[in-house]
């Protein structure tokens, strides 16, 4: 019984140890952009499939995050991120689209994302470094 409780354990170690290079990605709309995603998925596949639907300029604004080094247990707790908690739940009645992605292979090019929406809807860029 002991045996098979440590390799439990084992195993479940090995697995979070898996995504240690991977970090969350969370979409959030006021336009309906319906998207199904895996769970796990590398950045380029996430790009490839953003940009057909953002391409489309589906809203107004446009709010573009990234946190490097992050990982999906550093929101598991309910008080570390409440506003991003109550939008991924469906408690914002403003949002009318959710994507989240709990881990994400290799890094976002968030400057991707920007410059395709500058050219393509003329965006405007507002950068701010919250370090």
């Amino acid at each position: 019984m002991l045996l098979h409780l440590f390799s439990g354990l084992a195993l479940s170690l090995s697995l979070t140890n898996a995504f240690t290079d991977t970090s969350p990605f969370f979409m959030f709309s006021t336009s309906e952009l319906l998207t199904s995603t895996p769970q796990i998925i590398s950045a380029s596949t996430l790009l490839e499939t953003l940009t057909p639907q953002l391409s489309t300029c589906p809203s107004d604004t446009y709010i573009i995050v990234t946190q490097p080094g992050v990982h999906a247990e550093d929101y598991s707790d309910r008080y570390s991120a409440p506003h991003l908690r109550r939008k991924v739940l469906g408690e914002d009645e403003r949002v009318r689209s959710t994507m989240s992605v709990m881990d994400v292979l290799g890094d976002v090019d968030a400057e991707k994302i920007v410059g395709m929406l500058e050219e393509r809807c003329g965006a405007v860029v507002l950068k701010v470094d919250a370090s």
